[in-house]
């Protein structure tokens, strides 16, 4: 069993409008580039986005003061020259962006829930799934759920959506979140492990790192700050949220909340 840290942001209505311009020159040259071919605003905050939660969480979880540059795999995965025996893995929609990281291959991916199309689904759904769809009472979601199953199970493996679209993936070492307007899945070659959340504020994004809100927070209230986790086996997962209170470690609380759950 291993950890995987998930960065999630979703708050764009807390981004000043000069987000990107304030943030940009942190990026390296290659991203700073990639978002320059942007043309609509939302790519362009989501490319910077992206980065920065990389950044962050390399910064909490391997005392990295700034990723190197990105390489890609023979199928476009990016991974950090300097550090390959990390593996990250970012994606974004209109709603949402968020980074994975871990020491094992992971893959993300986030997708709006949009309008049903039963064309698209004929075209990248297996006759098993069109038959759920076809029963199910929300199948745009129950589509979308489907689609970042796949999508976030082909980045792990590094290979092409194109290639796991009509097969009926595995649904072992699966974590999943929605809302109301987005969904998103995470994979790693793991059946069992934890998912902790990292915190990703961005309410005070005039700082150079921009997600240390909550830190402040915490250090006025004499406490430490929420902590989310999640306890994924065999595709069910167990949400574990509690504070820290000055004695427990975080191994302290994931053994406590997994015998909790198999007690119960």
């Amino acid at each position: 069993m291993g950890n995987v840290h998930l960065y999630l942001f979703d708050q764009y209505e807390a981004l000043p409008d000069s987000f990107v311009d304030d943030h940009l020159h942190l990026l390296p040259p290659s991203r700073q580039e990639q978002c320059a071919r942007y043309r609509q605003p939302i790519d362009q905050a989501n490319c910077v986005l992206a980065y920065l939660l990389l950044a962050q969480g390399l910064r909490e979880q391997y005392d990295i003061a700034e990723p190197s540059d990105f390489a890609h795999g023979d199928n476009g995965k990016p991974y950090l020259k300097e550090y390959p025996h990390i593996s990250f893995n970012i994606s974004h929609c209109k709603h949402g962006v968020v980074c994975a990281i871990a020491d094992f291959e992971v893959g993300v991916d986030i997708q709006d829930i949009r309008p049903y199309d039963p064309a698209m689904a004929r075209r990248v759904c297996t006759a098993e799934e069109l038959r759920q769809l076809a029963a199910s009472d929300d199948p745009a979601r129950f589509f979308y759920k489907l689609w970042i199953a796949k999508e976030s199970y082909a980045k792990m493996l590094g290979c092409s959506i194109a290639d796991v679209l009509k097969q009926d993936v595995p649904f072992e070492g699966v974590f999943s979140m929605e809302s109301n307007l987005y969904c998103l899945a995470l994979r790693c070659n793991r059946e069992s492990f934890i998912v902790r959340m990292g915190d990703s504020n961005m309410s005070n994004s005039k700082q150079k790192h921009p997600f240390t809100q909550a830190d402040e927070i915490a250090q006025d209230e004499k406490r430490q700050p929420d902590n989310v986790f999640f306890y994924t086996t065999g595709g069910t997962t167990f949400e574990i949220e509690e504070y820290f209170d000055g004695t427990q470690t975080y191994n302290d609380i994931v053994r406590n909340a997994i015998r909790r759950e198999f007690e119960d």
